[in-house]
This record gives structure tokens, C-alpha cells and sequence, in this order.
């Protein structure tokens, strides 16, 4: 612990001790007596006793529910008895635990001091201890939010004091997160001393189950939480196993995560959803073959497909979990570059810098590692390439934090203040808490909920009654506007099928049942594993929608949710390899999903490929075989899938230089055949010294000599050479 920490923690134990002892001793005489005092006193070290272990916060927090006694002691007790009881309780429970111990001093003047500010509230807003009505109901809400906020502010501050997490972050964390409990458990606490007070016994006994029930779905949830997230780690565990190469690599990866997020300052929530991801990135390796994995020699084309799709399993193994959806992204593209030519050719302002930071410390470990195919490079020369692909392979800034910490140097040494701040702000915020989003709401819904107060409200008697009035009219109003657009939806729904029926286009379909969107068919990939995406009816759509809806169909499969955009995204199936994104501007009812699963239907059936290719006006036909004689070095000395994804990016330059008139076939390791439409010799000549230029620059590993491509061009007419050119390179 900091020394500022111990610090804070001595001097909240005597500045609440201290005057405790003190106004105990001098109000003595006005003090209820122990036969009053020690019920509650029980309920508080029995609260204490029933604590929660929150292991998957940052903080492996405790959740303790002693609140529910403190809370009953400022209202039946007052507030100095009440906070001598809130410290004692934790003194008797924690004092006889090892682990509670540590927090003793700090824990005990925490939940003393907050409780008697709690009275004192109490009384100032007007209440009176012992007596409980509807009169004192301001009180009791202002008594339970000042004990709650003085808790978060002493347990934010001792957190940051503690770590290098701001006190402003820490506090907005810790106060939206346990709003909840401190409801449940005010509340819980107020209907204690409302019994007492107004010597109600009989219904103490019917608050235990309740008391109980709480108790109990806190602990079930982090259970849940906990055991889920120890499957996730055996299965990547089980994953490091079975390739004898790769052994511990998750947990090293992890390990490289955490020693950056210490070296950025990055918040505790982020950076422990960051090391999560890290230990989990290569779930998908579980779907591949073991012969695959341990392979020293060449992968044929299926094993090459099947490990470059183990990002996207990865991904959706994460996917259906709750606090593990962010992650899946993130996981989902740990393989992608920064100049966009990874694995399935994401921009790479496109990717999430928490995935930047993945694929760093993926590729850091990868090259301090021993494979069977090299060794294992020094921490200075995998810091050396890091700094050398920075830009290309690497975000600039992530890849010089990762060389920093390699090097064995600061942080502050690579980047200035303001750059490592700016760094930090790009990383997406963990919602403490989430508004719930109220449109899925049905009008039926609405309309019984209203129909139910009305019914509450018409019977009594102590309301006005303009107000009851208002009350029934507005849900005869609400109630009668959901019955119209009920009878609209269907007539939409109805239009729109029949005007599919008729063969309309599917932009007219959408049109019928009220949608404003665009449509695109996702195909299975092939050679990426995945998806991609082929427009409708040649509509204009963001490219950045079109990939997360490639994503979402291996992510969330059938489903509709939000996309980055604000666009929803509806990907609906018949069968795994056909799907049909929708990208609309508003969230789909019911009826309109109905339409879109009928259109995909369609759509599904029917080969809707554009074959119409605009080829220029060039007036002369030629080839281009281009060797590149670089596959074999690059695969012995940084293996196949670098090799690989470099004759891909020899590929895509090939392609962007013979433009639309051309067609490319790959002939051998790292051989193609170009054939391009040029309009002179002359115009041909100049293109293969273009090639050869773009060629040389594709950066390889270091230790690899350059491209040095060897270019053989002719013109051809009517399939046959007449004229061939000199060989370039």
C-alpha cells in the first residue's frame, strides 16, 4: 500500500475515534440502554458477517450489507448510539477475519462517520429518532443519500490514493455502481426501524425472507460472473495446451496488456477488460486442427483459411456474453494492420485502439518467442521492430509504449504528457450504468400499465378528482393511438407482401413497410472465413456499416442491434452461408421484422451477382508475369502466414495498379499472371516500372533481403504474342 493511503487511513481513524470516545462519554447519561442497543448491534455483525466477494471488480471488492442496521440505528437510535454500533459491528467482524483485518481502522470509521453524519441529516431535514411516519419519508431519503455518498467519497478517495486512478473517475464509478445495493438495502433499513418504532413486530418476521432474497441474488450474480469467467479461462488454457509451441502464450500476452496499461495510467476497468480480452484472444484455436497448429512445414490453402478464422470464432465464443461483448471486438481483430492489409483487410482507423494494443503485444511475444521455424529474437530487437513497422504493422503510439517497456524505458521517455493523456481518452469508457432503453417497449405494454394506474387511481378517494380524471383520459388516449397505429403496422406489413410477392424490388419492399434503409447480401468468404458484403439495387452504403455488419453476422448471428454509425443493423438468415443485412435509420417493430425475414427469404433463393465490369477504352491487351522470389526467405525466417499475408499485399498493389480492365491469377508461391488493358508498349513499359517501384517497398521481417521482382511483359492479339518486351527487374 502507498505510503498517502496509510496516511488517509490514520487520519480518518482518529479524526472519527477520536471525537467518538469523546461525545459518548459526555452524553452517556442520554444513551439508550444495551437492551435497545444490542438487537441492532446483532443485525450489524450479522450484516458484516454476509459479505459478497466482488472478484471481477478491479478491486476485488467485499459487498456487505451491514447497511441495513446502520440505516435502522440512525432512525431508532439517533445518531451518535448508530455509529458507535456501525463501528463496533465492524470491529467484532472484520477483527476476527485475517483478510478484514487489514482495512479495520478504515472500514470502522468509514461506516461510523457516515453513519452519524446520516443522523445528523436526519434530524436537520426534521426527523426526530423513533419516530417513523409519513411526514419524516424527505428525512429518511436525505439521511440514506448522505450516509451512501460519504461511503463512496472515503472508499473513492482511499481507492485512488492507492493506485494511480484519478479520485474523479473512481468516485463517478463506485456511486452509479452501487446505487442499486444502496437502495435495496435503505430501503430495507427503513421498513427495520419503521417496525420498531411503531412497535409493529409482526412484521420484522417478514423481512427476513426479503433481507435473504437480496442477500441472495447479489451473491448468485457474482457467482455467475465468476465461474463464467474461469470457463473462459480454462478454455484458453485447454487452447495453449494443445500447441506445445505456443505454450502460456495467452497468459503472456496478458502480461504485456498489463505492463502497458500500468505504463499509460490506464483506468482500472478498462485495463482489466483489456487483459481480459488479452487472455482470451485466441479462444478460436479451439476450432482448429492440432496438426494445423503444430505444423512445421507448408499449410495447404484449407489450413491457411482455418487459421486465419480463428479471430472471428474467437469472437463469436465471446459474443453471447454479457460483459465479454466489447471484448469480442476487440479480440475479433487482433490480426489486422495498421495500413489495413491484416487478415480480413480492416482500415485500420477502423479498428479500436484496445485491438491495436492486442495485436502489439500478440506480435511481441510471437517474436520473443522460439518457433520451430527461427528463434526466438532479443527484447531489443523485437523492440527494433516494433519501432521499424510502427505505421505500417503497428499504431504509432502503442507500438512506442510496447518498444518502451521492451527496452526497459518510461513511458514519458517515447511520449509527451499530452500524448499519453490523448492516447488514454481513446480508449472506450466502461457505462457504469445504462439508461434502459425504453422504445422496444410494445404499446400494449404501455397501454396495461396505464389502464392499471387508472384502475388504482379511480378508487381513491383522497385524490382530486381533476387528477383521476386526467389519469383515465390519457390512458384512453394512449390507448386509442396504440390501437391505430396497430391497424397502420398491419396494413404495412400486409402492403409490403404483397409487393413482394409481385416481384418489386426489395428498396420498394422496405419503402411498403415504412423502412428508410439500405439492403446488402453477405456471403461466406472462402479464403477469409468470414463474410462479405454485396449492396442491393447498387445503393450507396458507408463501408464502415457494411463491415460491422460482415462482423455482426459472426457475432450476433441473427439479431438487431445499434452499429457505431447510429445505424440499426438487422441481419437476418435462411441458412449460415446467406445472409441479408438491413441498415435503417430507426429500430424495426415486429411486423417490419417479419417483412425483412420474408425479403431475406428472397433474397436467399436468388444469384444476384453484378457481372457487368466497365472496362476503359484501352485499344491493346497485355500479360504480365511477375515473380516475386521472396516467399521461401520470408517463411524460414518469420513463417508461413507473414509469408503469406505479404504475397496478399503484393497481391492488392498488383490489382490497384492494372485497375478494372485487368485480371490477376496467382501462380505459384509468390508468382502471378497480370493480364491489363494499356493503350501503347509505351503505356505498358512505364506500368511494369511502376509494379517493380510498389513492389520493392512492401517492407518485409528484418534480416530479409527486399523485393527484387523479376517482370516479363507481352501484347497479345487474338490470344497470340506479337510483340515481347524486355524483362524488367
Amino acid at each position: 500500500m502507498r505510503v498517502s493511503a496509510k496516511a488517509f487511513e490514520r487520519c480518518l481513524g482518529a479524526l472519527f475515534w477520536l471525537p467518538l470516545v469523546v461525545a459518548l462519554f459526555v452524553e452517556r447519561s442520554a444513551l439508550p440502554s444495551l437492551a435497545t442497543i444490542a438487537p441492532i448491534l446483532a443485525l450489524a455483525v450479522i450484516g458484516e458477517e454476509l459479505v459478497v466477494n466482488q472478484r471481477q471488480r478491479p478491486e476485488g471488492a467485499l459487498l456487505s450489507f451491514s447497511a441495513v442496521a446502520h440505516v435502522a440505528a440512525v432512525f431508532v437510535l439517533g445518531p451518535l448510539p448508530a455509529g458507535a454500533i456501525a463501528a463496533i459491528g465492524v470491529l467484532v467482524s472484520d477483527g476476527t477475519r485475517r483478510e478484514g483485518r487489514r482495512y479495520l481502522l478504515v472500514n470502522s470509521a468509514m461506516f461510523g462517520g457516515s453513519t452519524v453524519l446520516a443522523g445528523y441529516v436526519f434530524i436537520l431535514a426534521g426527523g426526530h429518532p423513533g419516530e417513523i411516519g409519513t411526514s419524516t419519508l424527505p428525512a429518511l431519503v436525505a439521511a440514506v443519500a448522505m450516509r451512501y455518498l460519504v461511503t463512496s467519497t472515503v472508499f473513492s478517495l482511499g481507492t485512488s490514493l492507492s493506485s494511480k486512478a484519478p479520485f474523479s473517475v473512481v468516485f463517478r464509478e463506485t456511486v452509479v455502481e452501487e446505487i442499486s445495493s444502496a437502495a435495496q438495502e435503505g430501503s430495507l433499513g427503513i421498513l427495520i426501524a419503521y417496525s420498531i418504532s411503531n412497535h409493529q413486530w409482526i412484521v420484522l418476521p417478514f423481512l427476513l425472507p426479503l433481507f435473504a432474497a437480496i442477500y441472495r441474488s447479489s451473491a448468485t450474480y457474482e457467482q455467475l460472473k465468476e465461474e463464467t469467467a474461469a470457463a473462459l479461462e480454462a478454455v484458453a488454457e485447454v487452447v495453449d495446451e494443445r500447441d506445445p509451441s505456443t505454450a502460456e502464450h495467452s497468459e503472456r500476452v496478458a502480461r504485456w496488456v498489463r505492463q502497458f496499461t500500468e505504463a499509460i495510467g490506464l483506468p482500472s476497468r478498462e485495463s482489466a477488460r483489456l487483459i481480459a480480452a488479452a487472455r482470451l484472444h485466441d479462444l478460436g484455436k479451439i476450432g482448429v486442427d492440432v496438426q494445423t497448429l503444430a505444423k512445421t512445414g507448408r499449410l495447404d490453402a484449407r489450413e491457411l483459411a482455418s487459421i486465419r478464422g480463428h479471430p472471428r470464432l474467437s469472437a463469436r465464443l465471446l459474443a453471447p456474453f454479457h460483459f465479454a461483448r466489447e471484448m469480442s471486438r476487440y479480440v475479433e481483430l487482433h490480426h489486422e494492420r495498421f495500413d489495413g492489409h491484416g487478415y480480413y483487410g480492416v482500415p485500420g482507423e477502423d479498428v479500436p485502439i484496445e485491438a491495436h494494443v492486442l495485436i502489439a503485444a500478440d506480435s511481441l511475444d510471437a517474436m520473443t518467442s522460439a518457433r520451430p521455424y527461427r528463434p526466438a529474437l532479443s527484447l531489443e530487437e523485437a523492440a527494433a521492430e516494433l519501432r521499424h513497422k510502427a505505421g505500417s504493422h503497428f499504431q504509432p503510439d502503442v507500438a512506442a509504449i510496447f518498444a518502451a517497456i521492451a527496452s526497459g524505458t518510461a513511458a514519458t521517455h517515447v511520449l509527451e504528457e499530452h500524448q499519453l493523456g490523448a492516447l488514454r481518452s481513446s480508449f472506450s469508457r466502461i457505462p457504469v450504468a445504462s439508461i434502459p432503453d425504453l422504445r422496444p417497449v410494445s404499446s400494449r405494454i404501455l397501454v396495461l400499465c396505464l389502464a392499471v394506474i387508472s384502475l388504482l387511481v379511480f378508487g381513491e378517494d383522497r385524490i382530486p378528482l381533476a387528477t383521476r380524471a386526467a389519469v383515465v383520459g390519457a390512458a384512453v388516449c394512449v390507448g386509442a393511438i396504440a390501437a391505430v397505429k396497430a391497424v397502420l403496422g398491419l396494413k404495412r406489413e400486409r402492403s409490403a407482401l404483397r409487393a413482394l410477392d409481385a416481384g418489386a424490388s426489395p428498396a420498394s419492399v422496405l419503402a411498403h413497410a415504412g423502412m428508410n434503409g439500405w439492403l446488402a447480401v453477405l456471403e461466406v468468404d472462402a479464403d477469409g472465413g468470414g463474410y462479405v458484403a454485396r449492396p442491393i439495387d447498387r445503393t450507396a452504403v458507408a463501408g464502415n456499416d457494411l463491415r460491422e455488419a460482415c462482423s455482426g453476422a459472426h457475432r450476433h448471428g441473427t439479431a438487431a442491434y445499434r452499429a457505431e454509425s447510429g445505424t440499426w443493423l438487422v441481419v437476418r438468415s435462411r441458412e449460415a452461408s446467406t445472409r441479408v443485412a438491413a441498415g435503417l435509420s430507426r429500430r424495426p417493430n415486429a411486423r417490419q421484422l417479419r417483412v425483412l425475414q420474408a425479403l431475406t427469404d428472397r433474397l436467399a433463393e436468388a444469384t444476384m451477382r453484378d457481372t457487368e465490369v466497365e472496362t476503359g477504352d484501352a485499344i491493346v491487351q497485355a500479360t504480365m508475369r511477375v515473380e516475386l522470389g521472396m516467399y521461401e526467405p520470408v517463411r524460414r525466417r518469420a513463417g508461413q502466414l507473414v509469408a503469406e499475408q505479404l504475397v496478399d499485399e503484393a497481391e492488392r498493389r498488383l490489382n490497384a495498379l492494372a485497375g478494372l480492365g485487368g485480371s490477376l491469377v496467382r501462380s505459384g508461391d509468390d508468382n502471378f499472371v497480370v493480364s491489363v488493358s494499356v493503350r501503347s508498349e509505351d503505356a505498358l513499359n512505364r506500368l511494369c516500372k511502376e509494379v517493380a517501384a510498389q513492389l520493392a517497398q512492401i517492407p518485409l521481417p528484418r534480416g530479409t533481403m527486399p523485393i527484387s521482382p523479376r517482370l516479363r511483359a507481352s501484347v497479345t492479339e487474338n490470344e497470340s504474342v506479337v510483340t515481347p518486351l524486355q524483362a524488367v527487374g
